[in-house]
């Protein structure tokens, strides 16, 4: 039986924020994609942030600084969040 490991926030409660769910290990190695709202690992997942000029930036090391924007790494979930979803198509909508 494996065992699930809980992660404390900096409150020291052992949650995700959102009440009745846990966090564990495997959960914080998942996002949610912007475009399909599919739970899926990171490694699965292409994280964009907004660069300094306000533009829209892939962050394919995860490392850049701010929250990332996680779509699934296919053509057609990039093209779809290109296509409709405003942080994507104008980087004026951010700031």
């Amino acid at each position: 039986m494996e065992s699930a490991h809980t992660i404390q926030d900096k409150t020291g409660q052992n949650n995700t924020g959102t009440p009745g769910r846990v966090a564990t290990a495997a959960a914080s190695s998942t996002r949610t994609c912007l475009v399909t709202g599919e739970e899926l690992p990171k490694d699965e997942l292409i994280r964009f942030v907004v660069g300094p000029d306000n533009s829209i930036v892939p962050d394919l090391a995860q490392n850049l600084p701010g929250r990332g924007l996680w779509v699934k790494a296919a053509r057609e979930p990039i093209a779809a969040a290109a296509r409709k979803k405003p942080v994507f198509q104008s980087s004026q909508s951010i700031g």
